[in-house]
C-alpha cells in the first residue's frame, strides 16, 4: 500500500510540474510600466480623496508623450492644492470650539 501512494504522489507530482509548464508557456508577457513617480502619485491620489476630488489618470492604451504627462500631474496638483485651500477657508470659517471644562454647554441645557 505504501509502495502505491508513493507512485500516486509521484505521478500528481508530474503532472503538476506539466501543468506549471504550460502555465508558464501560454502567459503572455506583462507591460513594463514606467512607476518613477508611483509614490509621488500615491500621495497625490490619497490627499486628493481627503478633498473630494477626482483624480484624473492617464487613458489605457493612449501613449502620452513626457510633456503631456508632466501637464497632466500639473492639474492634477494644482486641482489638488486648491481643494485643500477651499477646505481650510471653509474650516477657517466655523467658530471655535468652547473651552476645555466650560460649562457654557450645561448652562444652556
Amino acid at each position: 500500500m505504501g509502495e502505491e501512494l508513493e507512485r500516486e504522489l509521484v505521478v500528481m507530482g508530474n503532472q503538476m510540474l506539466s501543468v506549471a509548464n504550460n502555465f508558464r508557456e501560454t502567459q503572455q508577457p506583462l507591460l513594463q510600466v514606467n512607476d518613477s513617480n508611483r509614490l509621488e502619485d500615491i500621495q497625490l491620489i490619497a490627499r486628493g480623496r481627503a478633498v473630494g476630488i477626482q483624480y484624473e489618470f492617464a487613458h489605457p492604451g493612449v501613449q502620452e508623450t513626457e510633456d503631456d504627462r508632466r501637464k497632466r500631474k500639473r492639474r492634477k496638483q494644482r486641482r489638488v492644492s486648491d481643494g485643500e485651500r477651499g477646505l481650510c477657508a471653509v474650516i477657517g470659517d466655523l467658530p471655535p470650539p468652547p473651552r476645555a471644562g466650560s460649562s457654557q454647554l450645561e448652562d444652556e441645557a
